[in-house]
């Protein structure tokens, strides 16, 4: 076993609402390494998680961007994502991969979706950590859920990595839309705010509506494997924001806040322009 440790620094730029998130398995406040080759002179590892080497967190929220630590399966956090390589390094299905399968950025997820994948290695017995404490975590929740829009393919690599059956969907609710997935942070975090503020009705509609945000990522991601042009991270941005909207349009401000950590009023980007390349393969 080891200790992993989930680290946050804004993401854009210094003054970003929006959190950039990444895995190590060494406390940086202790070890900051100057780049990744000094990490694995050390024989530690760095999970980019679609981002850049960063030496150090920060946070304005969160005491040196530290968002958690537990004591993880490395040999299973390695074989879901590979550290110490940038995530559009090493073609999906050229097993192991960086980017598990987050494939297509802003597409299949953001770096907290990433992140959470390596997390998953903490799970064991208990519920795994996952970047939760990350500015933007409940917007980029809604929109990609905890691990990603691609349900199958994460169980799958749950599955191949564990050597072990895939992990069962949660089950479905009469007074809610199905999760997204296991673990499913967004909706647990939803069902307790709206019940916080005696809106416990309006968690369905914004279920499902959250629904038809993965089916329009999924049409598009299809579109991509089909010869059409990848969105840019600004239409994306555009995407995510409108469904923001529709989701402020079902809510009361009160409630939107304290479901989605911001007003609703507030422009969110989740998806950044400097990251946004190729992706990494058609999978």
């Amino acid at each position: 076993m080891t200790t992993l440790y989930a680290w946050a620094t804004p993401a854009f730029s210094s003054d970003s609402p929006v959190d950039h998130t990444w895995v190590t398995d060494y406390d940086n406040r202790v070890d900051p390494y100057a780049n990744i080759t000094d990490v694995e002179n050390a024989q530690a590892n760095y999970w980019y998680c679609w981002g850049i080497f960063h030496i150090q967190g920060s946070s304005s929220e969160q005491p040196q961007g530290y968002l958690g630590s537990a004591s993880g399966d490395f040999a299973l956090a390695q074989c879901l994502c590979l550290p110490n390589k940038e995530s559009d390094s090493i073609p999906p299905h050229t097993r192991p991969n960086a980017c598990g399968t987050i494939y297509y950025y802003g597409l299949d997820g953001v770096c907290h979706q990433l992140a959470n994948q390596v997390l998953w290695a903490t799970g064991g017995t208990s519920t795994p950590l996952t970047v939760a404490l990350a500015r933007g975590y409940r917007a980029s929740s809604f929109i990609y859920g905890t691990y990603g829009i691609l349900h199958h393919d994460w169980k799958a690599n749950i599955s191949r990595c564990a050597a072990a059956p895939p992990p069962p969907s949660s089950p479905s609710s009469p007074s809610a839309v199905t999760t997204m997935d296991a673990n499913d942070d967004f909706a647990i975090h939803a069902k307790q705010a709206l019940a916080a503020l005696n809106a416990s009705d309006k968690l369905a509609p914004l279920l499902a509506l959250r629904a038809s945000v993965r089916e329009e990522q999924l049409a598009q991601r299809e579109a991509v494997l089909k010869g059409a042009v990848m969105p840019s991270a600004e239409a994306l941005n555009e995407r995510n924001q409108a469904y923001f909207q529709r989701a402020a349009a079902l809510l009361t401000s009160a409630e939107f806040e304290a479901v989605f950590g911001f007003a609703p009023s507030r422009t969110i980007d989740l998806v950044d322009p400097t990251i946004m390349r190729q992706p990494v393969g058609k999978a």
